[in-house]
Order: C-alpha cells, then structure tokens, then sequence
C-alpha cells in the first residue's frame, strides 16, 4: 500500500469527523422535535383540505 501523504490523510480525517457531527445533530434534531403537520386549504368554503 502507497504511503497517504499528511495533507490527505488530515483532510479525510477532517471531512469524515464533520460529517459524523452534521449527521448526528440532524438525527437529534429528527428524534427530539415533534412533527408538525399543515392544513391548507384551497379555497375559505371548501369542506376538503390538502395535508403537507
């Protein structure tokens, strides 16, 4: 196996710590925050409405 020179090996080693960090604090932030749906709807008089 060729040797990884220090410049490759600190930026992987960076850019793979950043992205374990960003994925974990998403997924917190998925877990600990209650879904919140909304109503909209077409028009003021119209008994159907559209969920998102």
């Amino acid at each position: 196996m060729k040797k990884m020179k220090l410049f490759p090996k600190t930026f992987f080693y960076t850019l793979g710590l950043m992205l374990f960090i960003v994925g974990i604090a998403h997924l917190l932030l998925y877990l600990f925050t209650k879904p919140e749906w909304l109503v909209i709807s077409v028009s003021p008089h119209c008994s159907g409405q559209a969920f998102l």
